[in-house]
């Protein structure tokens, strides 16, 4: 017989793991990223990966070498956060 009061304080008794949520890439359909967030995008033209922000003044992703319009980018994606020290 297994008491179901001692199973659930052993299973809270866990340590909880240090886990951040999957970023999903999130259509520029959808939704743009807030004034000069930091983000991933892909270009549509390319098909890479590049770093950027998003300049919501003049409606263009910017990158350090790159700028790219809207409608060049299809998707982007929020940095993950650094890791706690």
């Amino acid at each position: 017989d297994v008491d179901l009061r001692e199973m659930l304080d052993e299973i809270e008794a866990l340590p909880s793991a240090d886990v951040q949520p999957v970023n999903q890439w999130i259509s520029v359909k959808d939704r743009l990223p807030d004034q000069y967030e930091e983000v991933l995008v892909v270009s549509k033209l390319e098909n890479i990966v590049y770093f950027a922000w998003y300049d919501a003044d003049i409606s263009m992703f910017m990158g350090h070498s790159h700028m790219w319009t809207t409608r060049e980018v299809t998707h982007w994606m929020p940095l993950p956060k650094p890791p706690k020290e």
